[in-house]
């Protein structure tokens, strides 16, 4: 989500409804609300084309249509039975979030038409207090939803499903070291998991079996501090 403006958010959103309006061509529906929504849909899909290719010989980028405002973007979910689920939300630049605030309150006050309606931020602590400051109106709208860490067997468990996904076997020292390195953060396991596969060159489901030993987990953190490191010379340099 970081660095993405309001307008690449709300598009993103629009083609990830794709799949349901797609479905709905072709099908003849009862009701005239039905209709209409794919109608509209599949203007302003065409418009978003026009738009890209007449921009093709300017510049690489997308801009709305003056028919997807928020409103129609929220009458295309809700229709769908969708939610819109923001991830990092605290990553999101400070003026866009601003932005984001205020389409959330439109999406609460036409939920009283659509009940599946919702927009979902997932971000770090205080998330919701940032939702609040961006527009007050949101002080009674927003319900947040503590994450807790996950425990030693939450991230174990990641670790046996992924194995089992690409037919490997780690051994329960190596389970357990990385969900100690981990200290209940799945991204940090994730990253491990995935440096270790890295390394091994794993880059897909094995057709023989594979056993992953505690010695591979060395190469896997050395990487992991080696891009971590990298992150926060690049934060320490922007905020000199």
């Amino acid at each position: 989500m970081q660095g993405l403006t309001f307008e690449q958010l709300v598009l993103d959103a629009f083609d990830q409804l794709a799949p349901f309006y797609t479905s709905e061509t072709g099908e003849i529906k009862k009701n005239g609300i039905d209709i209409k929504l794919s109608s509209d849909y599949s203007v302003i899909k065409g418009q978003i084309r026009l738009i890209n290719n007449q921009d093709n010989s300017v510049k690489a980028q997308r801009i709305l249509p003056p028919q997807l405002t928020p409103q129609s973007l929220a009458r295309f979910m809700g229709k769908a039975k969708c939610c819109w689920v923001l991830e990092d939300f605290h990553k999101i630049d400070e003026c866009e979030r601003t932005k984001l605030s205020q389409i959330m309150k439109i999406f609460m006050d036409m939920a009283d038409e659509y009940s599946t309606l919702k927009v979902i931020a997932i971000g770090a602590v205080d998330t919701a207090r940032q939702v609040i400051e961006y527009d007050s109106e949101m002080r009674n709208r927003v319900s947040e939803i503590h994450v807790p860490l996950m425990n030693s067997d939450e991230i174990e468990e990641i670790i046996t499903r992924g194995c089992q996904l690409l037919n490997l076997e780690f051994e329960k020292k190596l389970k357990t070291d990385i969900s100690n390195y981990a200290n209940g953060l799945a991204s940090v396991c994730h990253h491990l998991c995935l440096n270790i596969c890295t390394t091994q060159d794993i880059n897909n489901t094995l057709d023989v079996r594979r056993e992953i030993t505690g010695s591979e987990l060395d190469g896997a953190v050395k990487l992991y501090l080696e891009e971590a490191s990298d992150t926060l010379k690049k934060n320490l340099r922007k905020s000199v």
